[in-house]
């Protein structure tokens, strides 16, 4: 279908490769384009939806009878075009076909929304869905809820066991008072009584290990590993040679980590520790990892006397990296809606690789095959400008600072001065190390020959109102110089 009035080829392009997952609908909900990001994500391509009406291209799964995704999203849309203002929709399932295997469907989770693209009269040229893909996100938050409701029924398995094992305890000491008025046959039922309290004790240790929720027993100021089950074991990727030797022995990397602290406070007082989400970066196969863990830690007490420490573990990571990846993508979402149809650009910190997006490569007039690299960019530069630009982006990244600048270029394919503005910021990942300094750019040439002759004109008009005024000027002083001289005191 022809691309809506207000709508351009490069601005078609530029929302086809933005890395943000974009549907473009026109005003009557067919569909305009989509980026590359939401075809991955939606398992299609752009030909196969181009031009349909969206429900035509994505109906409801016609195996779930309480499917609502296509009655939720037309709302959304209907309130777009009733309020002209954008419209952000709670979590939403709603499958996609499944292009390989025709009649069946992806389950996909969605956090969709609605943006208007108005034109001056305020009427709608198009609407833009952002719709992100958070299915592996909403299907660990099940898992997450899963264990954790395991983790509570274990818990309360545990107390109940730690309940018997205190009785148990008291009656071996009552028990053991009263032998010193027995004969020896009452050995005997101290005996049986031992080896009830063994039992019990195995118990709970079972228990641990049977457990789906990684878990660990820590001993003694040292913290020393008594018992780790095996889904710990799987999560810290050791053996169970870890078993019997000091946590910091194992891992001296956790020496100075709040959590150890933690334990031992814990093992001191009794007061049960609980924190979310927390940053531990340790060795994992021989190769140091970050991970995010919800973390709970709680006294085992025998005979009123703590002996020491559960600790139990969740593996949170891939849902604080989505989490985090997703803000990342919402501040370069906001950063192009702020700076207009423009080229994107970014630069790694570390290999100070840059890349340029299609738009931006036709703003300096390199073709799609050349190498970029951030040498023949300033050279594209006019040389006054050059240092100073240098300048700016290396104070900016080291004082992790934003960036705006205008400088003129001679543009590679037409040799014509152009004057660029580009702006930019860091980025950062998930342990908060600056790794990317991104941004967009444009030609604000126009704006700057508006300017241009917006000056010239007003030093013309300067020009041409002193010139009368000086001339008027000399005049008086002739007339009054001749006045003197005939002592006219007018």
């Amino acid at each position: 279908m022809p691309s809506p009035k207000g709508l351009s080829a490069d601005t078609i392009r530029a929302l086809e490769t933005v890395p943000d997952p974009y549907l473009i609908l026109s005003p009557n909900f067919y569909i305009i384009t989509a980026s590359e990001q939401f075809l991955q994500a939606a398992g299609t391509t752009r030909e196969a939806i181009k031009g349909k009406y969206i429900f035509d291209a994505f109906p409801d799964n016609p195996s779930i009878a309480e499917a609502d995704g296509v009655q939720n999203i037309a709302a959304s849309l209907q309130e777009v075009i009733r309020t002209r203002k954008p419209h952000q929709m709670p979590i939403q399932r709603y499958d996609v076909p499944d292009t390989e295997q025709p009649g069946k469907f992806i389950t996909r989770y969605w956090d969709p929304s609605h943006t208007p693209v108005l034109d001056d009269n305020g009427e709608i040229l198009y609407i833009i869905q952002k719709a992100n893909n958070v299915t592996e996100k909403v299907q660990i938050e099940a898992a997450l809820a899963q264990s954790q409701a395991q983790e509570q029924k274990t818990l309360a398995q545990i107390e109940a066991l730690n309940y018997e094992l205190a009785g148990s305890n008291a009656e071996l000491k009552e028990s053991r008072e009263a032998l010193l008025g027995l004969y020896l046959d009452s050995e005997q039922r101290v005996d049986e009584r031992t080896h009830e309290l063994a039992d019990s004790q195995e118990k709970y240790k079972s228990l641990i290990a049977l457990s789906p929720v990684p878990k660990k027993v820590l001993t003694g100021e040292n913290l020393v590993l008594e018992t780790v089950n095996d889904a710990m074991l799987n999560l810290l990727s050791k053996s169970s040679d870890i078993i019997g030797k000091p946590i910091l022995e194992t891992f001296p990397e956790f020496n100075g980590h709040p959590i150890i602290e933690a334990c031992r406070h814990v093992y001191r007082t009794g007061k049960s520790f609980k924190s979310n989400e927390v940053y531990l970066s340790f060795n994992r196969d021989g190769r140091i990892e970050d991970c995010y863990l919800n973390i709970s830690c709680r006294a085992i007490y025998e005979n009123k006397k703590i002996v020491g420490v559960l600790s139990t573990a969740i593996d949170v990571t891939e849902q604080v990296k989505g989490r985090l990846a997703l803000q990342q993508s919402e501040l370069r979402f906001r950063q192009a809606l702020e700076s207009g149809d423009m080229g994107a650009w970014s630069i790694n910190i570390e290999t100070m690789k840059l890349t340029v997006s299609d738009i931006g490569r036709k703003i300096f007039g390199f073709h799609p095959t050349d190498e970029l690299t951030v040498e023949n960019s300033v050279a594209a530069m006019e040389p006054e400008y050059r240092q100073p630009l240098i300048n700016n982006l290396s104070n900016a990244i080291e004082k992790h600072q934003p960036s705006d600048v205008e400088y003129p270029i001679t543009h590679l394919q037409t040799g014509e001065r152009r004057w660029i503005r580009a702006t930019g910021k860091l980025f950062y990942d998930s342990t908060g190390k600056a790794v990317e300094y991104s941004g967009m750019m444009s030609d604000v040439t126009e704006r700057k020959l508006n300017d241009q002759r917006k000056n010239d004109f007003i030093g013309m008009a300067s020009h041409e109102l002193k010139t009368p005024l000086t001339s008027l000027n000399a005049y008086l002083q002739m007339l009054q110089g001749k006045a003197l001289k005939a002592q006219d005191t007018f």
